[in-house]
């Protein structure tokens, strides 16, 4: 039970983590428009991540920030040069000089020993040990030429790799150009043979000085000596280790199908947007195409579910009798120093006001959508007149990043109304001092209102 627990929910945190991939093909740029996906809105906490795939980042400088994040993918360092080398300056790079030098200095060794060998009266030991020199030698020379050929090989290999990795392609066609390439040979193998050689040529030289017998003699096989420890540090020197090692990078590098795909970090979504801004920057590369410009785009996710707050200013019309004051007037009775309290009808069709409302709802990351409203306003009675007014309703919110919203519902005013028990309308009342506005009070009454109000809204970044 428990595994089957444990199974369920890392597939349900795939499955709300594949829904905030997203992902578009460098080499089908021109299509992006029908990448469905790519703007499609984002669950509220669950996180997205954005990946450009089939571009060669060897060739490109791919930067995506998000946020507050960035995410750089340079041209390794090692490649930088090379890049900015054309096919011709590359080929002239593919040599072999410290091996030929090396062959050469083998070569003179050999002459030498024979020239020790060709020397009258030698000891029949010696003149054998030099023959065993000589044989020994020739299959040193002959190693060195096969290193040759094998630095030649890897320097053959490292310029054909450099120039696929300068296409600006796909990651399957970069791995058919890859297969018509053969992976680099580890060059330990050959490099021990040559030591195993070196050592017992060294080993037969100071078996060879101790058979000489005189001291030009030991002095000419000296400095034979000399010159297959010249030969040996040449090729020592040349670091072949370090250009193999170069070489199988570069073709293990153009094998992996991550050096083809620029993803950000993931980002949850916690805030209405995210907005991912794209540069691609390709390197500068000696070839015959033209130079590439570099590539910017901008995009924005919107965000879904968690409950939005808002903010918007506009203008209310409050309706029904309940939104207008009520209005007395006195009427002259035959009664000397009295008057009758009358109500007069109030015209006005409605009562305007401005209110500040917040609107709470659900996000649903379309154009559309609907919440509640709580609003504090000004019911304005007179020019100088300003009541404390409240909304209670609903909104109709359009738009997602700039918003109108359209309201309804319930308005609280502060209107006028007659002292109840204090006044009655058609009592007879002494006119002498009786004040007309002493016979209402302010009181909240319910009526319908509408209203259109403006989203007064800025970017703040998290």
């Amino acid at each position: 039970m428990k595994k089957l627990t444990l199974l369920v929910t890392l597939f349900l945190c795939t499955l709300s983590y594949s829904q905030g991939e997203k992902t578009i093909d460098w080499q089908n740029l021109d299509k992006i428009n029908e990448v469905k996906h790519l703007l499609s809105p984002v669950k509220n906490k669950t996180f997205t991540v954005f990946k450009i795939k089939n571009i060669n980042k060897f060739l490109y400088k791919v930067e995506i920030a998000g946020k507050n994040f960035d995410l750089q993918t340079p041209v390794p360092t090692e490649l930088q040069t090379l890049f900015r080398l054309s096919s011709e300056q590359l080929e002239t790079k593919v040599e072999t000089k410290a091996t030929s030098d090396a062959i050469k200095k083998t070569e003179d060794q050999i002459t030498k020993i024979e020239e020790v060998q060709n020397t009258p009266g030698n000891p029949a030991a010696l003149n054998a040990k030099l023959d065993e020199m000589i044989a020994t030698c020739n299959d040193y020379k002959k190693i060195l030429e096969d290193i040759k050929d094998f630095e030649f090989d890897l320097k053959l290999k490292q310029n054909k790799l450099i120039n696929i990795a300068k296409l600006d392609i796909d990651y399957s066609s970069m791995q058919d150009k890859l297969q018509e390439i053969d992976s680099p040979v580890d060059p330990a193998d050959i490099l021990k043979s040559l030591r195993d050689k070196y050592e017992a040529i060294e080993a037969l030289y100071k078996e060879a000085v101790k058979l000489s017998t005189n001291v030009a003699q030991k002095q000419n096989i000296e400095k034979a000596s000399d010159s297959i420890d010249d030969a040996f540090e040449t090729i020592r020197d040349e670091k072949i280790i370090t250009l193999y090692e170069s070489v199988d990078y570069l073709y293990k590098e153009l094998g992996l199908e991550q050096n083809f795909t620029a993803q950000a970090p993931p980002v949850q979504m916690n805030g209405d947007f995210v907005e991912y801004k794209c540069k691609v920057t390709p390197s500068k590369v000696n070839t015959l195409g033209a130079y590439k410009s570099p590539i910017q785009f901008d995009f924005i996710l919107p965000n879904y579910g968690g409950i939005k707050a808002d903010f918007s200013v506009g203008p209310t019309i409050s309706f029904g009798k309940n939104s207008k004051d009520e209005k007395f007037y006195l009427e002259e009775s035959t009664t000397t120093g009295k008057s009758y309290l009358r109500e007069r009808n109030n015209n006005n069709a409605g009562t305007p006001g401005l209110a500040a409302m917040m609107h709470v709802y659900d996000r649903v990351a379309t154009e559309t959508a609907i919440g509640g409203l709580f609003g504090v306003g000004a019911g304005f009675q007179t020019i100088d007149d300003v009541d404390l007014s409240f909304y209670l309703g609903a909104s109709v919110i359009l738009g997602m990043k700039q918003k109108v919203m359209i309201n309804a519902g319930l308005s609280f005013l502060r209107v006028d109304r007659l002292k109840d028990k204090e006044f009655e309308v058609g009592k007879e009342y002494t006119t002498q001092d009786f004040d007309l506005n002493n016979v209402v009070e302010k009181v909240f009454k319910s009526s319908f209102f509408i209203s259109l109000s403006y989203n007064l809204a800025k970017r703040v970044d998290n």
